[in-house]
């Protein structure tokens, strides 16, 4: 008989991760320390893990998601718990901002030079330039500044 090889469904999680995971649970939340340095985290699954990000991504996803609970990077160091909702919230809304602002000018931009674009497909983008407008117009730090006066005047 041969030896077949199993795959792995898309639900497991690597050995790798699932020591992230205790070390990061036993770390921030039972033992409640500050940091758990990537140093640390990379001496328990034996090789650094800033060059397999994406199991200490999964690994953070999971422990935030079982125990909710917010964990920040600490540039360079490692990672923590943080309490600092609005300024996580804050990050996101600013990287959206960028991102969409960016994309918009690389898009308007091609659009503008390619006399090809159909009349459908032109209005799909005006569609999506419109969507994208209305967020950079709402993340602007001074439409912040008014919606978060009307939310404390409620």
């Amino acid at each position: 008989m041969q030896d077949v090889e199993r795959k792995k469904s898309i639900a497991e999680i690597s050995t790798d991760t699932r020591i992230l995971i205790q070390k990061i649970e036993s770390s921030l939340i039972k033992e409640q320390q500050e940091i758990v340095t990537y140093n640390e985290l990379s001496a328990v699954i034996g090789r650094d893990v800033r060059d397999v990000d994406y199991l200490l991504r999964t690994a953070r996803k999971h422990v935030e998601k079982n125990n909710n609970v917010l964990i920040d990077v600490v540039f360079g160091q490692g990672i923590k718990l943080t309490k600092d909702y609005s300024g996580n919230l804050q990050k996101t809304t600013d990287k959206i901002r960028r991102r969409s602002k960016r994309q918009l000018s690389r898009t308007l931009r091609a659009v503008s030079e390619d006399k090809a674009v159909n009349p459908e497909e032109l209005t799909e983008i005006n569609t999506q330039v419109s969507i994208l407008g209305v967020i950079n117009e709402f993340t602007k730090p001074k439409s912040v500044k008014k919606i978060k006066g009307k939310v404390e005047a409620n």
